[in-house]
């Protein structure tokens, strides 16, 4: 049986607030360019939402939100390039 020691990754899009912290641990942070985000989700939701889909400038609003699914791409985000993270 392998120990439990050994190390693992865990892929997640949660912000860093909601991860927990070890010390022991360490922490990569990969970060997509926003305006490609952004593209990509609205293509996606149009795809699957149809006519329910609004405007794009419509989307741009909601998109940076802070309310906009798990507190919107740009709070996440955010959290992470201004050192919301605890060190690692």
């Amino acid at each position: 049986m392998a120990s439990l020691e050994q190390k693992r990754g865990i892929k997640t899009h949660f912000n860093w607030e909601l991860i927990p912290y070890s010390e022991s641990a360490r922490y990569i942070a990969v970060i997509c360019d926003p305006k490609d985000v952004f593209v990509s989700n609205y293509f996606f939701a149009k795809a699957i939402g149809g006519g329910a889909i609004p405007s794009v400038e419509t989307w741009y609003r909601m998109f940076v939100s802070e309310n906009f699914l798990l507190g919107g791409i740009v709070g996440g985000e955010r959290s992470r390039i201004l050192g919301a993270a605890p060190p690692s």
